[in-house]
């Protein structure tokens, strides 16, 4: 099944602020983690098929992407 981008974001939005959370250690932070994640998926929305494992792809996808914010968080 295809889920469109939209239903996507519904589904996993809550998922995805919660790891971010839990990395950076704060609600905004995490928000703007949560925006970056988003953004990088619509921008190569067109390549992924119905195989993608949604699980998988948004928690590595929110790990690097809050590790990449906090370490520019420290500089």
């Amino acid at each position: 099944m295809k889920l469109d981008f939209t239903n996507l974001v519904e589904k996993y939005s809550k998922r995805v602020m919660n790891t971010a959370y839990g990395v950076v250690g704060n609600w905004q932070a995490a928000m703007d983690v949560h925006q970056d994640v988003f953004l990088a998926i619509w921008k190569r929305w067109h390549t992924y098929n119905g195989d993608t494992n949604w699980d998988g792809y948004l928690y590595r996808t929110t790990i690097r992407k809050a590790i990449d914010f906090a370490k520019k968080s420290r500089r």
